[in-house]
């Protein structure tokens, strides 16, 4: 027992273990979350399918998250470590939509343009010089074809059963989408200097899969502005009250 103990404490002094889950041994799961809390699953005593998880795919994104009923979730504060009470959490649905901090709307779109013609660029066609040359697996992890060229190369990103005509008539023939967030409600604010609320992250900056985004409220005002818990540098953050429901 003793050389068990000596070999887990090598494992979390290395950084191999994550300390958390040998502090709280019923543990099972961090689900990600936000600049402001962060999302634990523990094991239900009470439930037999609340089970550790592995490294299997059913694992991890959506599929993980229909099995959430059976443990109990907690979300920790990203500044204090505590755990936040569950009085305190409210959600704000996901828009689906973009933000980056220091980009503009134009800036956006322009870059999805870019985007297309370094694809193109990126792109080995079945007509093209190199095609041949490239190693190739089919969707099982099967070797379809042997070559010398590796798509992990710089040169190239993917390769397409189409000509080179056909894939660029294709790409260039994509709809543009507006899909810039510009909804205030999907916003966490700040106080600049003389107390205007300046636009400080995106709120829905979580995964695909996810439907909603937990914030942490500590406190609402009478203009309809909310005081967040503080995210992880100790910044006071508040958000739009109409964005939060249970």
């Amino acid at each position: 027992m003793k050389y068990f103990i000596s070999l887990v404490m090598v494992f979390v002094l290395s950084g191999c273990i994550d300390k958390d889950f040998l502090i709280e041994p019923n543990l099972t799961r961090k689900a990600g979350g936000t600049i402001i809390a962060l999302e634990w699953w523990y094991r239900n005593p009470n439930i037999k399918d609340s089970k550790s998880f592995g490294d299997s795919t059913k694992d991890y994104g959506a599929s993980a998250e229909k099995r959430k009923d059976n443990y109990i979730i907690k979300w920790i504060s990203q500044f204090t470590k505590e755990e936040i009470p569950a009085n305190d959490l409210y959600k704000v649905k996901r828009s689906g939509k973009f933000w980056r901090r220091g980009w503009t709307k134009e800036k956006y779109i322009e870059n999805k343009k870019k985007g297309i013609e370094v694809s193109i660029e990126k792109t080995l066609c079945i007509d093209d010089p190199r095609y041949d040359e490239f190693t190739l697996w089919d969707i099982n992890g099967k070797l379809v074809q042997k070559g010398r060229l590796s798509l992990a190369e710089e040169d190239y990103w993917r390769h397409t059963n189409e000509t080179r005509h056909e894939f660029e008539k294709r790409m260039r023939n994509i709809e543009i989408v507006d899909d810039w967030e510009d909804d205030p409600n999907q916003f966490y604010y700040e106080k600049d200097e003389k107390g205007n609320f300046i636009v400080y992250d995106h709120i829905s900056n979580i995964p695909s899969y996810k439907e909603y985004a937990v914030v942490p409220i500590k406190q609402c005002f009478p203009d309809d502005w909310c005081l967040t818990y503080k995210d992880y540098q100790g910044k006071d953050l508040y958000v739009k009250k109409e964005a939060l429901y249970r």
